[in-house]
């Protein structure tokens, strides 16, 4: 478990068990540095065997009490190296100690020349792209194999059609949603919590039941732990100042996508109404329209992240994602996509912006908004249709 304030992150959500290597935790974990301002590793590797079962490591809290205040003798402070911090570099530094370290500042706050990630990142929502988060080899077959096994819990489930889209292409899909409030907090796991997303709440009643599955469970953690390191590096790199990271919502929606008879079906042509969006898919089909009048297929090995129509209006600077998705009559495929969210109904600061006014987010506003000929994009919209030759429906829908 790692403790930042009164904020917890526990382990089994970055697919830590008692058989991950000492190594391996501390390198996942140093991900996690960059989203928060301080934190207090509560445990090293070599505790796992407190616990009899690894399904139990989310309900256990760690005995022992670290103030955050407080100067351990053998604290370390990890600003230079927590990039790829390894429990044999904790050990050289700090021999015989038991691994508490901390962050004292915030990483953001740091001076330095913008890392080459964080520059094609706004290079690529500057110019209204999408920008693919690479996965590692093993990390790749671990997310292609909780892909499979949320696409079989899905398939039991009953099909319904998506939302109409600028086109009314609709598809059918099998359909559930999770939602965490912050990243690398626990899925809510109670109707009264996720009943406050902006999400429909019957397929989230179907995610709580989800998660008492034990391998849906599993394989929702192990594509939460990928969307959320994707969101974190998109997130610093637009400016997002990482305590407000960390209150940010998160919806994750998983769907599989099914035969059907007839005309292809798809989602429609549209850009999320959400600050940004992480997606995981295991086929093709998602198109991304350039402002150019060139649609592109971006692949599919990798953490696809795109900018919402939130992220347009409140930065000023970066173009949300005009993507459509299309699914051919035989296609079957399961897509996972985390809708990421500023606090609701909250004054958020433009850090981005010199003369330092706010900006208040109202999703359902926003959304509505979207759809609107008249709304914030309908400049964007118009480039859209004129460069790629549409003809779309007087009145906008949000996909």
């Amino acid at each position: 478990m790692i403790e930042k304030k009164s904020r917890r992150i526990w382990l089994d959500q970055h697919q830590m068990t008692r058989s991950t290597e000492a190594g391996e935790v501390t390198k996942r974990i140093s991900n996690t540095f960059l989203s928060v301002s301080q934190i207090i590793i509560l445990a090293a590797p070599g505790d796992w065997d407190r616990f009899t079962n690894p399904d139990d490591i989310h309900r256990w809290e760690w005995e022992m009490s670290l103030r955050s205040g407080e100067r351990k003798r053998h604290t370390i402070s990890l600003p230079s190296i927590t990039s790829n911090i390894t429990m044999s570099m904790l050990d050289s530094m700090t021999p015989g100690s038991s691994h508490h370290a901390s962050l004292d500042q915030p990483i953001a706050s740091q001076t330095g020349a913008m890392s080459k990630e964080s520059h094609d990142i706004q290079t690529a929502f500057r110019a209204g792209k999408e920008y693919v988060v690479p996965w590692e080899s093993q990390e790749e077959q671990r997310i292609e194999q909780a892909m499979q096994d949320l696409g079989s819990y899905l398939s039991d489930l009953d099909h319904s059609l998506s939302y109409e889209g600028t086109d009314k292409k609709v598809v059918w899909r099998k359909s559930c949603w999770f939602a965490s409030q912050g990243i690398g907090h626990p899925f809510l796991d109670s109707e009264t919590d996720i009943a406050k997303f902006d999400g429909d709440l019957k397929d989230g009643l179907t995610g709580l039941q989800a998660l008492h599955d034990a391998r849906t469970r599993e394989s929702a953690h192990c594509l939460k732990s990928a969307l959320d390191s994707a969101l974190v590096t998109t997130s610093m790199a637009v400016g997002i100042d990482p305590e407000l990271v960390q209150r940010c919502t998160v919806r994750y929606r998983a769907i599989k996508y099914t035969p059907h008879a007839g005309a292809p079906g798809g989602i429609g042509l549209h850009p999320d109404g959400n600050l940004l969006s992480a997606l995981i898919t295991n086929g093709p089909g998602l198109r991304v329209y350039d402002l150019d009048g060139t649609v592109r297929f971006p692949g599919h090995k990798g953490t696809i992240m795109m900018g919402g129509s939130t992220l347009y209006r409140w930065a000023n600077e970066f173009i949300p994602t005009f993507h459509d998705v299309d699914i051919s009559g035989n296609e079957v495929k399961v897509s996972i996509v985390a809708f990421f969210n500023f606090p609701d109904m909250e004054t958020i600061p433009r850090t981005l912006r010199a003369d330092g006014d706010n900006f208040f987010h109202d999703i359902r506003r926003i959304k509505e908004d979207d759809k609107l000929p008249s709304g914030e994009l309908s400049a964007l919209w118009d480039v859209i249709i004129k460069n790629h030759q549409l003809s779309l429906p007087p009145v906008l829908a949000s996909g």
